[in-house]
């Protein structure tokens, strides 16, 4: 797992686990590359297709913010701005 582009390692045992986000829950049988795109591959439009997607699951617009800023934050090769961000998540929710 990457966090502001650096590696770190899994943990194997674990007293405490956090809620599973509802975004990695699997939403179809189709492969999704959204975390192997880089600038300039069309992040932007994959993470739009992924909002309608996880519109058409029933998620509330919090859940979906939190989603993609997740996917920002920690599987995205390349994390896009805050501001591209909001961008993005204003003008589809």
């Amino acid at each position: 797992m990457k966090i502001k582009k650096e590696a770190h390692k899994w943990l194997i045992e674990c007293d405490h686990f956090d809620d599973f986000p509802k975004c990695l829950n699997p939403t179809s049988l189709k492969t999704n590359h959204i975390g192997d795109l880089s600038e300039g591959d069309g992040h932007n439009d994959a993470l739009f297709t992924y909002i309608l997607t996880l519109q058409s699951e029933g998620m509330s617009k919090d859940e979906i913010r939190e989603s993609i800023r997740t996917i920002n934050d920690f599987i995205l090769k390349e994390p896009i701005s805050d501001n591209e961000l909001n961008i993005i998540l204003f003008i589809n929710l």
